[in-house]
């Protein structure tokens, strides 16, 4: 049996041979020996269903992941999309097969091969086993997360046809797709970027934090919450922190790299300031990184968004193809989407021609139609850049320039 199957072969251990019994026992029996000779008949034949059963459901889940594996791979090795990802998973599951070819991948973890092995374990102890009306379909339950369904009827006979068992098998299991590949980005850059599927620990969502009516400057900084009543002695590398405090003229507010205060009182402030800010104090926290911006007087939180462009990690926004969709090489937008951004730094690394002044977010930079972007302030990544649109999905559209 080769590595990685799964089916059981516990019937070949447990049950008693069928085969001596109809052929041989039933010449010798009277009326009551019969009787008691299709009760065991019947609880070999519910036994072995059972197994067949639960050998549906672990062949669901193996063949399962292996065609998404096997779909991603094929897309990536041919450089082309398929043209129905959900038929193609199907047709690995049911087959093996990728467009009628045997898929290497698959091997004999596919449905048509279990049910092969299943008959044959059958007949070896004297069963019929037959799968009526066996199907599978698959489905997208949210961005992340394909449901695959299986469905069968198992209809067992003896070998001379004098009992039988028919029962419905169903089964449904939940296959996440993180860490598969997204087929979206070799297609679109010749095979040269690949991006694993990765769900971003965070929203990306950003927020305003504090809100004040005068400000001077904008700065990106780690916080420190202290009232000008407290000692500020313990604070160090103060030059690369932003102070917020309940007033910026009676603490040491041009030691910092900016200052965020609840009193409208700038006297003597020569870094960047935030004030009139009210509660300022207690809405956020010491070691939190934010930012704060002239314009919009406010402090952002933008760490989702930053923690989306570093990690390359993908959220549900609202927009944009799904990981079906994907392996098609589609844009348009689905109910399950996913987003996540093109990193330019490293398309030129492998050598690609940018697409100059466009929006990031991955569908609409490999989209033919053109989609301006605009750079956020409090990013650092000078190259990344997001539509209006999509602006006002991430919440920083007050901070685009």
């Amino acid at each position: 049996m080769k590595k990685g199957m799964v089916f059981s072969i516990l019937s070949f251990f447990m049950i008693v041979p069928i085969v001596y019994l109809l052929l041989f026992f039933p010449q010798l029996e009277t009326a009551s020996r019969k009787t008691d000779m299709g009760i065991i008949v019947f609880d070999q034949m519910s036994f072995f269903e059972k197994n067949v059963d639960y050998d549906l459901e672990k062949i669901l889940f193996i063949s399962g992941k292996r065609s998404i594996v096997s779909l991603t791979n094929n897309v990536i090795i041919n450089g082309t999309p398929v043209f129905n990802s959900n038929a193609t998973l199907i047709e690995l599951m049911e087959n093996g097969s990728f467009n009628g070819v045997a898929e290497p991948l698959m091997d004999e973890n596919n449905i048509a091969y279990w049910g092969f092995r299943m008959r044959n374990d059958a007949l070896s102890i004297g069963f019929n086993l037959t799968l009526e009306n066996l199907s599978v379909s698959i489905r997208e339950i949210d961005s992340f997360n394909l449901s695959f369904d299986v469905s069968t009827i198992v209809n067992l006979t003896d070998i001379l046809g004098n009992y039988g068992l028919k029962r419905d098998s169903i089964h449904e299991i939940n296959i996440s797709i993180s860490n598969f590949e997204d087929p979206l980005y070799p297609l679109n850059t010749f095979g040269r970027i690949k991006r694993v599927l990765t769900l971003c620990n965070q929203s990306p969502i950003s927020s305003r934090k504090i809100n004040g009516t005068s400000s001077s400057g904008s700065v990106s900084g780690e916080i420190v919450v202290r009232l000008s009543s407290q000692s500020f002695t313990n604070i160090s590398s103060r030059n690369s922190k932003i102070l917020v405090t309940d007033n910026a003229s009676t603490s040491p507010s041009n030691d910092f790299k900016g200052v965020v205060a609840e009193l409208n009182d700038t006297g003597g402030v020569l870094v960047p300031y935030l004030v009139d800010a009210g509660n300022a104090t207690n809405l956020v926290f010491d070691g939190e990184i934010l930012y704060m911006d002239q314009n919009s007087m406010s402090i952002w939180d933008l760490n989702g968004l930053k923690n989306m462009i570093i990690f390359r990690c993908y959220y549900d926004m609202g927009e944009g193809p799904s990981f079906l969709a994907r392996g098609e090489d589609k844009f348009s937008s689905s109910s399950y989407n996913l987003q996540s951004f093109v990193d330019l730094v490293e398309l030129s690394s492998n050598g690609l021609t940018l697409k100059s002044g466009e929006s990031v977010v991955d569908y609409k930079y490999f989209d033919s139609t053109s989609y301006s972007g605009k750079q956020v302030k409090g990013i650092d990544e000078t190259w990344f850049r997001l539509d209006d649109a999509n602006a006002l999905r991430y919440g920083v559209f007050e901070l685009l320039q």
